[in-house]
């Protein structure tokens, strides 16, 4: 078999950790299957493998190829191992957690038969506890000091909770909130930022000053780099000379005035942002916040345990309790010489995704050699506590020496058309700079790119848009294309790829335009689509079901998020009568709408259809 150059270094590399920038396209997963294979025609047993995707799919995948490319061999090692795929360690790593768990169960004074609670039966839980933690709170009188300091919002105070609660949730250390001991601490820290912009606008003025050759604009731009320099000299103290910027001398030549005058408005309003307050008024800012966070900190803790009591009633646990417990686990002595004197080699897919907990797990099993893939471009879940500065922190340890491991990149895309690539790269090369998103592109990261072939086409939208608004003016847009465009393509070979939340707006505008459309989307969660599909179709026939109803709202149809359940189950005393009574303007009421509308839809298609079509039809049209 014939390898890339990149392919064949990584695959006859030995090195303790393996650290793969894999761009996407590139073949990463083809990669990891022929360095498990090396491995196995080596003498190393599948069962001294451990290999962590991100999702079930990608496991069974993973699982299928191994079998096929054991199977084509010849080798007795390969042969053996395919015996031994089914029971192997190929899976993600919540999947993973949860056996070991289950395993110590005892070491963790817990029942064995704990079960995973579905999505939505932890979001009512976890509502619940805020509920309740709320109700608490509000007879302390610290709690309307609280909400004044939030503009009397509960939605302000339910946010702060939560992210208070995964913050401290995943180690993170309350001190880094307050990094300033003091005013006068936090005063320099102000000036030296400042001073730091300036010195950044005086350099932008040096490239600004060189496309001019003489003229009054030329003799403006240099005062005006004078007047920045004074005022990095003096900002912060009582002789402070902020810069008084004129109207703007004209320039003839259109391209360069266009230059200056977007980099000049830039600087001024940098300007504009630099207020560096006394140390009295920063006193009291400082002590404001120490009261917020606080409060929040006790809040937290306090829904934590709420919310524990009720998953350890229930005898079940989230995904967030697997990784806890399985960390804890490795923190025993006992269970952590068993658990990772099992493997001796530990494969990450996705490693961009790790988040904090993950990362101390891995950490566990030092003694391992890692292979780690991922590429920081497509870390799209920090919303879920992913920290793709993990993956850029084992790299630069790697390249300083600190660690013992080397760094290789897989950019020869293998899916898509050379102008794709290049149209990919011309974006990326300025928008991903170490400053805005943390690595260079040109550096390992950009796509290598051969040949010619396609055509791409780039739209934008009016900027001024924002939130629902936004989304439904690219449905709309949308709808046009197909209609006006593309009217000799037949519908069912366009696609259009969106978030799942937008899905119902999109549907909106479809149904509007009359243009047919199925939907088709990836749980990329640990929940099948099995329990949604059944909990929709019960939602039909028991409208008033509370569980039923929770998971079709957080399903594509209702594109409600744990937000909206808390704000829909705090409006009344039972979750089906605060979902039929809510009436509030804001996006919760407005997905409420749109989850009636495709409801009615359904109900009526179900009352004239036979059972058997109607299931098929909902099935074909919901993916």
């Amino acid at each position: 078999m014939r390898y890339t150059d990149e392919q064949e270094k990584i695959l006859d590399s030995d090195a303790k950790t393996i650290l793969v920038r894999a761009s996407a396209g590139t073949g990463k997963t083809f990669v990891m299957i022929e360095k498990i294979a090396r491995l196995l025609e080596e003498g190393v047993p599948i069962e001294k493998m451990l290999v962590i995707t991100f999702t079930e799919k990608a496991a069974t995948e993973m699982r299928e190829r191994l079998a096929a490319k054991c199977e084509a061999s010849d080798d007795p090692l390969l042969l053996r191992a395919k015996r031994s795929l089914m029971s192997a360690d190929i899976s993600t790593l919540h999947a993973y957690a949860g056996k070991m768990v289950r395993r110590y169960a005892y070491l963790l004074g817990t029942a064995p038969d704990r079960a995973v609670l579905l999505p939505s039966d932890a979001e009512l839980m976890a509502a619940r506890a805020m509920e309740d933690t709320l109700r608490a709170y509000y007879r302390d009188r610290k709690a309307v000091e609280l909400l004044r300091y939030l503009g009397a919002s509960e939605k302000r105070l339910t946010d702060l909770i939560t992210s208070m609660d995964r913050f401290l949730w995943e180690g993170g250390d309350p001190n880094a909130l307050m990094p300033y001991a003091d005013s006068a601490s936090l005063r320099a820290a102000l000036v030296d930022a400042a001073k730091k912009n300036l010195a950044d606008a005086v350099s932008d003025y040096d490239e600004m000053i060189l496309l001019l050759s003489d003229g009054p604009r030329l003799v403006q731009m240099e005062e005006e780099r004078a007047m920045l320099e004074a005022f990095s000299r003096t900002v912060g103290t009582t002789d402070e000379v902020r810069p008084d910027f004129q109207r703007a001398k004209p320039v003839k030549d259109k391209e360069i005035a266009k230059i200056l005058t977007d980099k000049r408005n830039a600087i001024k309003k940098m300007l504009d942002e630099i207020v560096i307050p006394e140390e009295e008024t920063l006193a009291s800012g400082l002590e404001a916040k120490r009261f917020v966070l606080t409060e929040a900190m006790g809040l937290a803790r306090d829904f934590r345990t709420r919310y524990q009591d009720a998953k350890r009633a229930a005898n079940g646990m989230d995904f967030d309790d697997m990784e806890h417990d399985f960390l804890t686990l490795l923190e025993d002595e006992r269970a952590r010489d068993a658990i990772t004197g099992m493997k001796t080699h530990v494969f990450f897919d996705e490693y961009q995704d790790a988040n904090p907990i993950q990362e101390k797990i891995l950490t566990a099993f030092g003694k391992a050699k890692l292979f780690l893939v991922g590429d920081v471009k497509q870390s799209i879940y920090v919303f879920r506590g992913s920290e793709p500065a993990l993956f850029l922190a084992r790299e630069a340890a790697i390249g300083a020496g600190e660690t013992s491991g080397a760094v290789f990149s897989l950019t020869k895309n293998f899916r898509s058309e050379p102008d794709i690539l290049r149209f990919v790269n011309t974006i990326f090369e300025h928008a991903m700079t170490p400053e805005t998103g943390g690595i260079d592109y040109t550096k390992g990261h950009a796509f290598s790119v051969e040949g010619t072939g396609g055509t791409i086409e780039a739209r934008t939208l009016d900027t001024k848009l924002r939130g629902a608004e936004r989304i439904e003016a690219r449905a709309i847009r949308a709808a046009k294309t197909v209609l006006r465009e593309h009217a000799d393509t037949p519908f069912e070979d366009m696609a259009i790829l969106m978030r799942t939340n937008d899905f119902y707006r999109y549907a909106r505008v479809f149904d509007t335009y009359g243009i047919p459309y199925r939907f088709e989307h990836e749980e990329t969660d640990y929940a099948s689509g099995e329990p949604t599909l059944y909990h929709l179709l019960n939602h039909f026939v028991h409208p008033r079901e509370p569980m039923s109803l929770a998971v079709a709202l957080r399903s594509f149809a209702g594109g409600c998020d744990e937000n909206d359940l808390y704000r829909i189950a705090a409006s009344g005393e039972d979750f089906a009568s605060a979902y039929e009574t809510y009436d509030r303007d804001d996006e919760t009421m407005e997905r409420i709408r749109a989850f009636r509308a495709f409801t009615d839809r359904w109900k009526k298609h179900m009352a004239e259809e036979t059972l058997t079509r109607f299931v098929r039809d909902f099935i074909y049209e919901s993916g």
